[in-house]
């Protein structure tokens, strides 16, 4: 009788156990051990970021060539119209330059300029004069002074005089013309007397 009890509780503990609700059944009425969420939870966070700053932008001097600098050049004018003559001539090969330029002078001679310039000796130029200085030159216009082309002020003519006097618009008072002439006598009023006893 007593095991008959004891099987019957364990029945109605396994009945009430399988009746909760926070114990759902999987497919097939078997419980799959997956728990029911009924409410929202925290967002999930957001992913690592996949960008950085930018690199430094790096400000300095170009990085040097290996290859030694190497040039030659040379230009001229000479225009005889406006007497215009002068020029330069360059030529470097690394470290080592050398090279010239003339101008004309407005006195007729020609300056020249030789320089080099070397790594360890640094600028170096000579200056000469070629010709013979000329008293007149062309190219840049007469130097005499122009002619003085102003005198003495001149006293423009009077343009006024003595005053005039107008002419009078007035002349001796007319008597105007009488209004006025003898009285008249008033007419007579009267007749005859009249005859006594007759009144």
């Amino acid at each position: 009788m007593s095991s008959l009890k004891v099987v019957a509780a364990v029945l109605a503990l396994v009945a009430a156990g399988a009746a909760r609700p926070d114990h759902g059944a999987g497919a097939g009425g078997h419980d799959n051990g997956a728990a029911t969420h009924t409410g929202y939870g925290a967002p999930p966070p957001p992913p690592p970021a996949t960008y950085g700053a930018p690199p430094p932008t790096s400000y300095g001097q170009p990085e040097p060539e290996n290859a030694p600098p190497k040039y030659e050049f040379n230009w001229e004018v000479k225009d005889q119209y406006s007497g215009n003559d002068f020029g330069q001539q360059e030529s470097r090969d690394g470290y080592n330059t050398q090279g010239s330029y003339y101008v004309l002078l407005p006195d007729g001679r020609i300056q020249k300029v030789t320089y080099t310039v070397t790594k360890d000796g640094g600028y170096l130029a000579t200056v000469v004069f070629e010709g013979e200085i000329k008293q007149e030159h062309t190219g840049y216009g007469d130097t005499t002074p122009p002619a003085q082309t102003y005198g003495p002020p001149t006293t423009p003519p009077a343009t006024y005089g003595l005053p005039t006097t107008p002419p009078a618009t007035y002349g001796p008072p007319t008597t105007p013309p009488s209004t006025y002439g003898p009285p008249t006598p008033p007419p007579t009023t009267y007749g005859q007397p009249a005859a006594p006893g007759h009144a």
